[in-house]
């Protein structure tokens, strides 16, 4: 799949189901319109967009020196 098409599905389905959501607490909300619109839109795309810094940025830096898995292993074991 070309990259305009992946960048193109993930954001139709992460706004998908931010709508869903956004949607679903709107039939019974006792928050405003503006207090929906900040819990439902502006936290999901937070931790969406910190989500994909370390995803596309910060884990491939770490994770490409060398020996990184056999470094990390004796630290991870109980004994």
């Amino acid at each position: 799949m070309k990259l305009r098409w992946q960048i193109f599905w993930h954001i139709f389905i992460w706004l998908a189901l931010m709508a869903f959501f956004l949607f679903i607490a709107h039939n019974g909300a006792k928050y405003s319109v503006t207090d929906q619109l900040i819990i439902f839109l502006l936290y999901p795309v937070i931790n969406i967009s910190l989500f994909y810094l370390n995803y596309l940025l910060l884990i491939p830096q770490f994770l490409n020196k060398k020996n990184t898995v056999i470094t990390l292993l004796p630290s991870l074991l109980p004994w």
